[in-house]
């Protein structure tokens, strides 16, 4: 037996090399008739990641500007019970592991 239908929001990453180049294409896609899954893997894989970026969430546009330098994010599974001590020890060595935490 199925549950209840729930809608699903899927973000669409966004950019473009101005401003004005990332309202314009976020209009454009937004009249998009695909599905919207598919238009996620199209704009997330398949085109460049330009300077100007936004984030669309259903009718909300979360916009900003990307740093050049690659983030990168890290997941612990597990709640850290792959070692003892692992999380104690990232916030004592890394100032910006410990600001989050903090």
């Amino acid at each position: 037996m199925a549950g209840p239908a729930v809608d699903v929001v899927v973000p669409w990453l966004v950019s473009a090399r101005s401003e004005a180049a990332l309202a314009a294409h976020v209009e454009q896609i937004r009249v998009s008739s695909e599905p919207a899954a598919d238009v996620a893997v199209t704009l997330a894989v398949h085109r460049a990641q330009l300077p100007h970026r936004a984030v669309l969430l259903g009718e909300t546009v979360v916009q900003g500007v990307a740093s050049a330098r690659p983030r990168i994010a890290m997941v612990f599974a597990g709640q850290g019970s792959q070692r003892v001590g692992m999380g104690r020890e990232l916030y004592e060595r890394f100032p910006v592991f410990a600001s989050v935490w903090d």
